[in-house]
This record gives C-alpha cells, structure tokens and sequence, in this order.
C-alpha cells in the first residue's frame, strides 16, 4: 500500500510540472542557479544603462550619457555578435547564395563595425578597401525597449495576475513602458530577497503588489520571461547588424549612377532577405524545446520545433513591428517614404525564414537526436547563443 502511494504521489507531482511548465528549459535547475541567470540577465543591466537606476527616460529625449563601463559592455556585446555572424556567413555563404538565388556570394567581407553615439540607427560606408559598419547607440536602446515591451508584458501580467488590481488594471488595458519598468524594478527586488536554501515549491499565494517570488515554479517562470527578453533584444539586433553585412555581400553599399528610389528599396529588401537566411538556423537551434523521458532505468529526450518559437525571436518582428518606430522617429532628415514600408519588409523576410525552415528543420532535430547537445540547452542565454552558431 505505500508503495503505491509514492508511486501516486510522485506521479501527481509529475503532472503538476508538466501541466504548468512544459519543456521549459528552467524546470529541474537548481533554484541557486534560476537566480543567478535571472540577475545576470540583460533585462536589468539594460535598464540600468539606458535608464538609470531610479528614471524613466521618454523616447523623445537625447540618447543617454553612458558610463564608460557601459559603453564598453555594449561594444563588446556588438563585437562579440558581429564576430558569430562573420564565421556564419564563411559556413553558410553556399547554402545561403542558393536560397536567395544568387550564383554566388564574396568568401571574404573586409568589414568592421563602430558603436557611435549619435541619433539614428545602422549604416554602412567604405572605408578604406573596406567597409564599415556604424551601429548608434539610440538603435541599441531602440531594440531594448522594443523587446521590453513586446516580450516582457505578456510575461509580467501574467506573473501579477493576482497582484494589485491598479498595475493589473493598467497592465492589461495599456501597454506602458514606465509601468512595465516600475515592475521590473520591484521583480528585481524580490529575486533579491528571494531564499534559494528553503523554496516553496508549490505556493499558491502570490502575496500582495510583486511580492511573487514565493515558489520555485514562479522563479522558473520569471527566469523563462528573462530568456524571451534576451531572445528577443539580441534577435534585433543581430538582425540589424546582418542587414548591414547584406549591402557588403550583395554590392548595395554604394548607389550605382543613375539609380533611382525602386533600386534603393529593392536593396533593403535584398538585405533584409540576406540578414533573415543568415540567421535562420541560429533561431532554429534556440527555438527547438527539449522534453526528457525516464522510466527509471533509461531515459532519452524528445525534440520539438515549432515555427512560431523560432521565427518569434529571429529579430525581423520585433525590428519591424516596434524597434523601427523607436529608433527612427526622432532621427534629424528621416524620410520613411524613401524606405520599404515595414509590412512588405517584414514579408519578405518571413518568406525567405519558410523556404529554410521546411529545408533544415528535419537536419537540426536529427542532430539533437543523434547526439545530446545540452550546452545549447541549458545554462545562460549568451552561452547558448554562441554554441547555436555553427550548429550546422
């Protein structure tokens, strides 16, 4: 008799982790190591550079003074990306000339890449024998907020769905990038306090305003919000930063005498085309959900990958939906009608990310099946975004 009641117990408990968080990687991490991934998220250093520690900034203000420990973080962020989409481009440059129906791409792009301070967002000129690639400061804050309010909201309301009825209220009827920033701070706070040595792990009672953190399960759910934001932030960006490197491999940095506006949009689109099939299978590799089976004397996973997983955090999106907004609407001479508009870009590139999808999507869960890559699957998102590179 009490053996099976263990067994029912232990089966019980089962079914609450899998009913409430399904494949979601911070399940059966240490509650030490979910905190410190939480912390360590880019989430709360991005709203310490780019908001202070205590200020909201609106979007028609300057771009922020940073710190020089700031600013040198966020180079080397830039640098780091830059230096993965590089050794992507020398891997895929074959594969990737085919699908966007070229007979052929350059083996070698003499490109570096500056941060700049000013207003705007990417562009590339010629520099010397060759390009250079000048990210400003306002597009990276732009690619922040923009992943903060369209990944984080739906992740914070739902996390304070019992809390005070004043920010719910305001959390559900409008998205405010103030309230949302007033709760990351107070989230931040809780981790904070939050016991690793005692979890209780199937409290029910989130408590009162943001005092949330009173379970495992609501930590694993937060350190799972804090990944999308990463997703999402670096998805951006990487996808603006593989657009510039499209106009050096495809010959559109320079405009050709006599060209006219159609050949300006046709070359944004190509680039768009060219950053999406560049980055497709780095997405692919993040999406791809891991669920581990055990009866007690073996185990083995089951793999999953669902469009919609990859192509949500792929940077065209977000870039295109809000990032673009936040980034150009306050830059001096920005004239939107010289450019594509948003929607047909965002097409575009959504057509090029199918035709990859259906292609690779069976080679990528052969790979997991066939060996355990658990250094894409676990520890903290940057790790794991530089092991996606290259996958195959």
């Amino acid at each position: 008799m009490r053996f099976n009641f263990i067994n029912l117990f232990l089966v019980v408990v089962l079914l609450l982790v899998c009913g409430r968080v399904t494949a979601q990687r911070q399940i059966g991490q240490s509650p030490a190591q979910i905190k410190r991934d939480i912390l360590n998220s880019f989430l709360f250093k991005g709203a310490d550079i780019f908001y202070g520690s205590a200020t909201f900034r609106p979007i028609s203000d300057e771009p922020v003074a940073l710190a020089d420990s700031d600013r040198t973080l966020l180079d080397k962020q830039v640098q780091d990306l830059f230096g993965q989409l590089i050794k992507e481009y020398k891997r895929k440059r074959e594969v990737m000339a085919a699908y966007l129906g070229l007979p052929d791409l350059p083996k070698n792009l003499k490109l570096q890449v500056l941060l700049t301070n000013n207003r705007g967002g990417a562009n590339i000129q010629e520099a010397g024998s060759g390009y250079a690639i000048r990210i400003s400061q306002s597009l990276i804050q732009s690619d922040y907020r923009a992943s903060l309010l369209t990944a984080l909201t739906p992740a914070v309301r739902e996390a304070i769905k019992k809390s005070a009825d004043s920010l719910h209220t305001q959390l559900d009827t409008t998205v405010s990038e103030a309230k949302v920033f007033d709760a990351m701070k107070n989230m931040k706070k809780n981790v904070e306090q939050y016991s690793t040595n005692i979890p209780n792990l199937f409290s029910s009672d989130m408590g009162s305003g943001l005092d949330f953190m009173l379970g495992y399960f609501q930590m694993a759910d937060l350190g799972h919000a804090m990944e999308v934001l990463e997703k999402q932030y670096l998805g951006t960006l990487l996808f603006a930063l593989a657009h510039e490197m499209g106009h050096a491999a495809l010959g559109t940095v320079v405009k050709p005498d006599g060209a006219g506006a159609d050949w300006f949009r046709k070359s944004e689109i190509d680039a768009d085309r060219f950053a999406t099939c560049l980055l497709s299978n780095v997405f692919m590799v993040l999406g791809v959900e891991t669920v581990r089976i055990s009866n007690g004397y073996n185990s083995g996973n089951m793999y999953f990958l669902e469009k919609a997983d990859a192509e949500g955090f792929l940077g065209y999106s977000i870039f295109f939906n809000k990032a673009y907004e936040l980034t150009y609407q306050s830059s001096p001479g920005y004239d939107p009608g010289a450019y594509p508009d948003p929607a047909e870009r965002l097409d575009a590139s959504k057509n090029i990310f199918s035709a990859v999808f259906v292609a690779d999507r069976p080679k990528i869960i052969r790979k997991f099946e066939r060996r355990q890559y658990w250094s894409v699957l676990t520890g903290g998102f940057s790790k794991r975004i530089t092991e996606a590179f290259g996958f195959l």
